[in-house]
């Protein structure tokens, strides 16, 4: 007679029902996909942020600038640099070799307590790295023919790495030297007006 009736059977409903239905659940499984591709693009590009904060310094350059400028770790000088290191710095000195290299931050760590370099910015592609700097201290000694006023400087810089994949081979820093000489002229005249 008649055939028996699954639990499991589809509930009687019109056609249109059934269409209805099925143009929603594909309306909502789109809208869901959609929705998971939003969330994970999102995901994907703050993971690439973060990476990329980190990854575009190398770990050569944050070395660089930390343990020999900011901590003042000399030592550090044979482990960054090749032998034949080649060095232009901010202030327009050059020298060659490491020897050369460790007599100018010497020099320019003498001259201005609390010395820090912060790296502003890097971009990197192969073997070299573009770095955006910030130069900063504290006038103690004699510094670009200006006496100490024992106030902070600071001057902005643009640093370009030739690196190899153990240490830096050669290093090219652009200074603003002219608005750092304005700076000191100003600090030194408002030095000898406290002075007087």
């Amino acid at each position: 007679m008649f055939p028996a009736l699954s639990t499991r059977s589809k509930p009687f409903w019109p056609p249109v029902v059934w269409e209805l239905i099925g143009w929603w659940s594909v309306k909502r499984a789109t809208a869901l996909r959609h929705e998971n591709l939003r969330r994970a693009r999102a995901i994907v590009q703050a993971l690439q942020f973060e990476w990329l904060k980190t990854m575009s310094i190398p770990k050569l350059v944050r070395d660089f600038y930390d343990r020999i400028w900011n901590e003042g770790d000399l030592e550090a000088v044979s482990d960054l640099l090749t032998k034949d290191f080649l060095f232009r710095g901010s202030l327009g000195s050059e020298r060659h070799g490491r020897k050369g290299f460790t007599d100018y931050v010497q020099s320019v760590r003498g001259a201005l307590s609390n010395y820090h370099c912060e790296i502003l910015e890097c971009v990197t592609e192969g073997e070299r790295a573009f770095a955006k700097m910030c130069f900063s201290g504290r006038h103690v000694a004699e510094f670009r023919g200006f006496y100490p006023t024992r106030l902070p400087v600071r001057w902005l810089g643009a640093a370009l790495f030739c690196l190899e994949p153990s240490a830096i081979r050669e290093l090219w820093v652009l200074g603003d030297l002219a608005g750092l000489d304005a700076l000191l002229k100003k600090n030194q005249n408002q030095f000898q007006g406290l002075t007087e």
